[in-house]
């Protein structure tokens, strides 16, 4: 690919961040994490980001739009996966304006196949934006 596949993974429970690094890095992706949205490197660039909702469990499914919309500004083009326990807000991705929703407890190889579908394409783009291709 020339260029290293990065996933942001904005999570802040350190069990299910160290899970989610551990399993892409298995899989050849390098992984960045960050506690919440306001402690993202200034450096990074991503090519998929898989984020937690932050929230009390009343989260509701205007405050998970906001939170995504939030991220999609900073990292236009880039796709965002949205990996949670939270009951109905989290399971409308059209409304919240994920790419998707994987529900925790999540199966690995289907969140890595998830992952592969949406950051091959978004990281080609990103490229060619790169390159001027």
């Amino acid at each position: 690919m020339g260029e290293t596949v990065t996933i942001l993974i904005i999570e802040d429970d350190p069990e299910v961040a160290l899970l989610l690094m551990d399993i892409l890095d298995e899989r050849g992706f390098s992984a960045s994490r960050a506690l919440d949205p306001e402690r993202i490197p200034a450096d990074i660039r991503p090519s998929l980001i898989l984020t937690d909702l932050y929230g009390a469990p009343w989260y509701d499914v205007e405050q998970a739009a906001m939170q995504v919309a939030s991220l999609r500004a900073r990292f236009p083009g880039v796709a965002i996966v949205v990996v949670t326990a939270y009951g109905e807000a989290g399971r409308d991705r059209v409304a919240i304006g994920a790419d998707a929703i994987v529900p925790k407890p999540f199966d690995i190889e289907s969140l890595i196949e998830l992952v592969s579908a949406h950051v091959l394409p978004a990281h080609r783009a990103r490229l060619g934006a790169h390159t001027g291709a």
